[in-house]
């Protein structure tokens, strides 16, 4: 591959490429050239909600509106429908999406800090107390929505040691069968703490062993079907 020296035209610094055609060096160096060729140039376009004409600058050519108010107005009109749904939602598109990464990147949560933060100063004893009753025994044994009745009190067996649960880590290479990361907890696959054969055993990460708390069939199929 033929590999050429040129001099860009905006910074005037010398770079290798292999196009012969290039003239620019950098991405930033062509916005320049781009912003200096169409500096006084200006451009017709009509709003979409007043359809007026208005003038704007070349910089801004992708601008819909003539005014914030217009803006407002057309967006508020179409909010209930799919025009800025799925993928028609700017925000959507990577482009969009990492200009508003950078500009919100380090930025601090101004408007709930200090006395802008309705807990500012902290809540008064009665209030927390208040709050203490009101929240008391709502999610109590049955009120809870992922309640087993109490099968975490339950023992594990006579089986169930230190040696068992090392020989399981060591069978899975001390690797979560999830994930592969770093695991060290011992899962039963059934759930059933009593039942500790080997066939019935696994090992995860804290993680992973977590997540299996939850919907606790389809985590059954899951292991039943890799380990056949």
């Amino acid at each position: 591959m033929t590999n050429y020296i040129k001099k860009c035209e905006i910074c005037r610094r010398e770079f290798r490429t292999n196009r012969n055609t290039q003239k620019l060096c950098s991405l930033n160096c062509r916005s320049k050239h781009y912003n200096n060729l169409f500096k006084h140039k200006d451009i017709v376009k009509e709003c979409l909600e007043c359809n007026q004409n208005f003038i704007i600058s070349f910089k801004y050519r992708n601008q819909k509106f003539c005014s914030r108010s217009c803006s407002s107005k057309y967006i508020g009109k179409n909010r209930n429908q799919d025009f800025f749904k799925g993928e028609l939602n700017p925000s959507k598109r990577p482009n969009i999406r990492k200009k508003i990464s950078k500009k919100l990147k380090g930025r601090k949560n101004f408007w709930i800090t200090g006395n802008l933060n309705p807990n500012f100063g902290g809540l008064e004893e009665s209030t927390k107390h208040k709050i203490s009753l009101a929240n008391k025994g709502k999610l109590l044994k049955e009120k809870h929505w992922n309640w087993q009745g109490g099968i975490t009190l339950e023992g594990y067996g006579n089986l169930w040691n230190l040696d068992l649960r090392t020989k399981i880590r060591k069978r899975d290479n001390f690797a979560c069968q999830i994930c592969v990361k770093n695991g060290f907890c011992v899962h039963h696959i059934d759930y059933n703490k009593i039942n500790n054969e080997e066939d019935n055993l696994i090992t995860l990460c804290r993680s992973c062993h977590m997540k299996t708390n939850y919907r606790r069939e389809d985590w059954k199929r899951y292991f039943q079907n890799g380990k056949n």
